[in-house]
């Protein structure tokens, strides 16, 4: 099992300067120098150098005195990695004075970490007066949001600071800027369920024997919460979790247990580069749990409003990735039908791939339980609505999520998305393909996601050739 760690870059632009110039100054002490000594060995002892003893040791010892400086100076500039670990924090080499020329500080050393606003700088003070300041604005925000979670995971009795405080919270509640997967997760169960009817498990709760530990909440509400976990002091992963309300009927309660289970066995055994894995499923104090890998990113719906609407060849890319990940499930055995198909379950993540996040299972065993339905109505197909979700019910969720890029809006629910309406330049046969995957009747709706992903080839290779248009 992979542990979590972190190794990301921290190159300021002055040691930017110091790497060129050992580039500069490899061949002269890697090549030139040892061939000078070398040299001046062989003609001292040939007698062809007149120097004495101590001039000949002064000369050997200064060459060696070069290469061994030009090794160093090459690593303290090559050097500008910091890896993160449950164990401690490992520094670049040219922070070694200031760490008393230790370069890995461990978590039980931080005694207080502190954040300056004005500068952008964390501050990380350690036992034996070792102080060290990290300029934020190097770092990814996939970094620094990492970063911070391993202080908050790791750093168990260090004093926090109340500017770090607000500064770590910012970063979790900022809505404009905010890319996280868990910021996702709050937006999701907003929509889905109503205030708290329970409560929620708090930091530092254990499950699973102790095996999963919880860092913190993500969101709330109704019978359900989603957490970021830690399995087995390593991996982070999500945790969703479900409580059946104690006034639920009896036999609707143990029917909903038996379809989660088998429904949660088959998701456990998915593996699809662009479905987000599902590493296990559990039942503890009657509370039902669902763990999936952690991942980052921003769905499709926060890439339309901070992006703008996505263009056609871009909408039909990550359409094909899209209706790839859904031809898996569907060709499964037994098929697999995700009944949650929604711009809101889909990830476009950091290196560009695309993810679908999550799943209907755990909705629909809610609304089995409660008696009440769960899921956006105008991603759902009308047979859903019903109760009788079938393969084509991942058609037409699928057509809406493609109309939602193009357009920026949700579909009307119950009715033909067709995206003309509102792009009347759209591509007509692109349009006639969405119209044809959000069709009212199930008879008269496209029932094979492998003709979706034909139809979208096609439409792309028009686009990449006008001759064809």
């Amino acid at each position: 099992m992979a542990q979590f760690q972190l190794n990301f870059k921290y190159q300021t632009p002055q040691q930017n300067v110091a790497f060129i110039f050992a580039c500069v100054l490899l061949p002269f002490w890697s090549i030139l120098v040892p061939i000078l000594l070398g040299t001046f060995i062989k003609m001292y002892f040939a007698g062809n150098i007149p120097i004495s003893p101590f001039g000949f040791w002064l000369v050997l010892g200064l060459l060696i005195l070069a290469i061994f400086a030009g090794i160093f100076f090459t690593a303290l500039a090559e050097d500008d990695r910091l890896f993160i670990t449950k164990e401690g924090i490992s520094f670049p080499l040219r922070f070694l004075p200031k760490l008393a020329f230790k370069r890995t500080k461990f978590w039980e050393d931080l005694s207080e970490v502190d954040y300056i606003s004005s500068a952008n700088l964390l501050i990380l003070k350690f036992k034996f007066l070792s102080l060290i300041s990290l300029n934020l604005n190097l770092l990814a925000k996939e970094e620094l949001e990492k970063f911070l979670l391993s202080i908050e995971m790791w750093g168990k009795n260090v004093k926090l600071a109340p500017a770090f405080i607000e500064f770590q919270e910012s970063t979790k509640t900022n809505n404009s800027q905010s890319l996280t997967y868990t910021k996702m997760w709050e937006d999701e169960l907003s929509r889905r369920f109503s205030n708290t009817a329970f409560i929620p498990l708090d930091p530092g709760a254990k499950l699973k024997q102790g095996k999963l530990e919880i860092i913190r909440q993500i969101a709330f509400g109704g019978f359900a919460a989603i957490y970021l976990a830690q399995l087995n002091k390593q991996d982070l992963v999500i945790l969703k979790e479900i409580v059946i309300p104690q006034n639920a009927n009896p036999e609707t309660k143990e029917k909903a247990l038996q379809n989660f289970a088998k429904e949660a066995q088959l998701l456990a055994k998915l593996n699809h580069p662009h479905i987000v894995k599902v590493k296990d499923f559990f039942v503890e104090e009657l509370r039902q749990y669902l763990m999936m890998d952690y991942e980052t990113g921003q769905d499709l719906r926060q890439l339309v409003s901070q992006n703008g609407l996505v263009n056609e060849r871009d909408a039909i890319a990550i359409g094909l990735k899209i209706a790839k990940a859904i031809q898996y499930l569907h060709n499964h055995t037994p098929p697999i039908i995700h009944r949650d198909i929604s711009p809101d379950n889909i990830i476009l993540k950091n290196n560009g791939e695309v993810l679908i996040i999550d799943f209907g299972a755990a909705n629909e065993f809610m609304g089995t339980a409660t008696g009440t339905l769960i899921g956006k109505q105008a991603y759902m197909a009308p047979e859903q609505l019903q109760g009788k979700a079938n393969l084509t019910s991942d058609i037409y969720g699928y057509g809406a999520t493609i109309y939602f890029l193009l357009t920026g809006r949700d579909p009307m629910p119950l009715a033909n998305a067709e995206v003309k309406q509102v792009l009347p330049n759209i591509n007509e046969d692109l349009n006639e393909l969405i119209y044809q995957t959000t069709q009212f009747e199930i008879n008269d709706r496209i029932n094979d996601i492998a003709i979706v992903i034909a139809s979208l080839e096609r439409i792309a290779q028009k686009l990449a050739d006008p001759k064809l248009l």
